[in-house]
This record gives structure tokens, C-alpha cells and sequence, in this order.
């Protein structure tokens, strides 16, 4: 799990001070505090920014529970439009493998490659956490 707010994707300086005025400061407590439809869109109103802006940052909140995976592939993930714990649970290994090779060759967002072997394991500790976000 992130241990700091300041070190999600997306959160620049202004929002990360916001988000530590209304006591968020870290991934599992923005994950809390946005679980729910009404959640995020009241968070998003007092915030002044855009409603899926605060569903992006809670899905990667989300994603950051699966020990595995680092900064670099949840953004592979994201690209490959796997948004939550949830969704990465009931993706197949290796239609998801391929399809991660197929948007890092042309979007070149990672150096290297995961492997069949570290989706597998993403995919198994995916299965193994409870879904925390509400639709």
C-alpha cells in the first residue's frame, strides 16, 4: 500500500495539502473515504475537481493493495483499462499479458516487460483481497 498521499500518480502538491486537510494521508485512507459512488463525488465537489479524477485516484489507491506491483505497472494496467482490484481479479493471465505487451511496445511505458509469471501473481493476489470500491 502507498504509505504516503504525495507519492500517488496525479496528485500534485495542492491536492496532496487538500487531501491531508481532510485527514487523508495515505493510499489505504483515500481508498476509505472514497469506497462509495456518493463518497467520491462528495469528495470531489469539496475539493473543486472533476469526479473521475477522485474515481482515478481511488482506483489506484485500490490497485496499490496487491504487494507485487509497483508504480510503473499500474500504469501498464491502467493503459490496459484494468482500474481496480476488483477488475485485475477477473482478468486472464495470459490475455492481459499480452495485452500489456502489446500497449508497452507502442506506448513505452515501462523498460522491461513484466513477465507471465509476475501477471500470474498479480492476477492470484488480486483474488485474495476484498473489493473496497463501490459502483
Amino acid at each position: 500500500m502507498l504509505n504516503s498521499i504525495n507519492q500517488m500518480s496525479g496528485v500534485t502538491p495542492r491536492l496532496a495539502a487538500q487531501l491531508r486537510a481532510r485527514c487523508v494521508n495515505t493510499g489505504a485512507q483515500l481508498l476509505q473515504v472514497t469506497q462509495t459512488p456518493q463518497a467520491r463525488q462528495a469528495l470531489a465537489q469539496e475539493m473543486g475537481v472533476d469526479q473521475r479524477f477522485i474515481l482515478d485516484l481511488a482506483g489506484r489507491a485500490d490497485l496499490a493493495r496487491i504487494p507485487s506491483l509497483d508504480a510503473v505497472q499500474m500504469d501498464l494496467l491502467e493503459a490496459a483499462g484494468v482500474q481496480t482490484v476488483a477488475a485485475l481479479a477477473k482478468r486472464s493471465p495470459p490475455d492481459l499479458y499480452h495485452r500489456l505487451m502489446e500497449i508497452n511496445y507502442f506506448q513505452r511505458l515501462a523498460e522491461v516487460n513484466p513477465t507471465l509469471a509476475e501477471v500470474h501473481q498479480w492476477i492470484a493476489e488480486a483474488r485474495m483481497l476484498p473489493s473496497m470500491l463501490k459502483h
